[in-house]
């Protein structure tokens, strides 16, 4: 039986009204997924085999796990993994759970926007595994699927109440922000207030459940000093013992990964989303920009898996610079008819800038290997990338000399006027610094922050080539073998950390090897 649409004219509900209805409601579950399980559960599969089927639902996940802890809270236990749950209630009880199960019906109004945010579950969930395995801090598997299901009451309320959802977003986009009192308005209580309500009477997972309490995920202010701590290249330095407790609790990590998908669903460039990334690092006890670097990654798998699904994935709007606020153009009053030019003719439409196409071209190409005829080549598009596409002042590639390891820069871009850029050329035994980065692939950002460590490590002709005190390097490979470095400023403007075209510098560079590693 598939759920219907709701009724039309939705009006806000009291808190009260909003757990009568929702309390005893089952998430419709996906039709294929289902089928696929009750094959699996005939056929006597096991439950480890059994997990990555039902895992392409999020809502079937919710199914079992409600379902197994109802009849464990008699002993004050649950379950802590699907694999768990599925064991615990045997082939004929998750049969007949299964059987019973209702769908969602096609004609649903709200059913796009309620898999967006399923799949926004499945990000949070696999940026939560990746560093709670990255760093051995917290236990992955609880952590996965507590962060999977943490949000389980807004996929409801997502079906309930798609249209006071929807105005939401578009407050946000108008407003860039949005507040307690506009949640009220729309929805008639407080959409998280009802969720911790609900995670609770759910029988969520117990680390689903507290990371709505904001007593096990930390104050406001305890977010802020976390952000402060982190650092782009180093460690992050935490000041105080409660906040070093605060981040050995797994709830903390919960609630930060499903932050990051939201924000990351709205624009992975901004600074709400990197002040979540910049708490992140500071748990996860990792440089921001390693774990920028990890989560980029994540979102790219995330991608790569539910390619086919139809939906913009995280790795997508990660590549093309996604920004959920353009989105609600139509939302407001139309603009007015365009000017018209010198010559009496109404001025074209705006769509991607020259950059934007410059830097969409020179990526495209870089990911297609079979396109490029040669390393020089494949140097020479990500250059353009950066000077063209992202905006650098100056971008300049400098080679390593198989052998003689030698530097010497061999492309440029906007160094007319820097003759000693374009001719540098240094033996990289020489410095410690340019044998660090050439081990490695590292950024180094030169800034305010780190000039005076930095800079004394710096040879001589190089700082007197560029004569700029503030600009990215970072070494290129192919495989285990450097390639080369390249150097990127904005002078006279300033290269902030963590800002877009430092972050671009960082994929563009990445890129660049990976398409060097497969030319061989």
């Amino acid at each position: 039986m598939a759920v219907p649409a709701p009724a039309s004219g939705f009006a806000p509900r009291s808190l009260a009204a909003w757990l009568e209805l929702l309390e005893l409601k089952q998430l419709p579950v996906n039709e294929v997924v289902r089928a696929k399980t009750l094959k699996m559960l005939s056929n006597g599969a096991s439950a480890t085999a059994m997990v990555p089927v039902i895992l392409d639902d999020p809502a079937l996940v919710l199914l079992l796990f409600r379902e197994a802890n109802r009849a464990l809270a008699r002993y004050d236990r649950e379950a802590h993994t699907l694999e768990h749950a599925i064991s615990l209630l045997g082939v004929g009880r998750a049969q007949k759970l299964l059987e019973k199960a209702e769908t969602l019906a096609a004609d649903h109004p709200h059913v796009e926007a309620y898999r967006l945010v399923l799949l926004r579950s499945q990000h949070a969930a696999a940026q939560a595994r990746m560093w709670a395995d990255g760093t051995g801090l917290w236990p992955g598997e609880e952590v996965f699927w507590s962060t999977l299901l943490a949000a389980a009451p807004l996929w409801l309320l997502q079906l309930e109440a798609g249209d006071a959802a929807h105005r939401l977003d578009v407050l946000r986009a108008e407003e860039s922000a949005i507040g307690k009192q506009h949640a009220l308005e729309l929805f008639g209580c407080d959409p998280l207030e009802l969720s911790a309500i609900l995670a609770e009477r759910w029988l969520l997972p117990q680390m689903s459940r507290l990371s709505w309490q904001r007593s096990a995920t930390g104050t406001l202010r305890q977010w802020i000093a976390l952000e402060h701590s982190a650092h782009l290249d180093e460690a992050p330095t935490i000041p105080t013992r409660e906040l070093t407790e605060l981040c050995h609790h797994p709830a903390l990590i919960v609630a930060l990964a499903n932050a990051l998908a939201i924000e990351a669903d709205w624009n992975w460039y901004s600074r709400r989303c990197l002040r979540v990334l910049s708490i992140a690092a500071t748990a996860c006890r990792r440089p921001l920009s390693t774990l920028i670097t990890y989560c980029h990654q994540t979102a790219a798998a995330i991608s790569r898996e539910f390619a086919d699904s139809g939906l913009p994935t995280p790795g997508a709007k990660l590549l093309g610079q996604w920004n959920e606020a353009r989105l609600w153009a139509k939302e407001k009053p139309p603009a007015p008819k365009p000017a018209a030019n010198d010559a009496g003719q109404p001025e074209q439409a705006t769509g991607p800038s020259a950059a934007e196409r410059a830097l969409a071209a020179n990526v495209k190409k870089l990911r297609t290997p079979t396109e490029v005829s040669g390393v020089r080549e494949a140097l020479e598009l990500g250059m353009n990338a950066l000077h063209d596409g992202v905006g650098f002042h100056r971008v300049a590639v400098m080679f390593v000399k198989p052998g003689t390891r030698e530097l010497q820069t061999v492309l440029s871009a906007g160094a007319e006027q820097a003759p000693a850029l374009r001719q540098f050329r240094y033996s990289v035994q020489q410095s410690q610094l340019f044998t660090q980065l050439l081990a490695k692939p590292i950024c180094l950002l030169l800034d305010a922050d780190n000039r005076a460590k930095y800079t004394p490590h710096l040879p001589d002709t190089f700082r007197a080539a560029i004569g700029c005190d503030n600009f990215a390097l970072m070494s290129v490979f192919a495989g285990e073998r450097p390639v080369a470095l390249i150097y990127a400023d904005t002078a006279p403007a300033l290269l902030a950390a963590g800002s877009r075209q430092h972050t671009l510098f960082k994929q563009v560079c990445q890129q660049v090897s990976q398409t060097l590693a497969q030319l061989g």
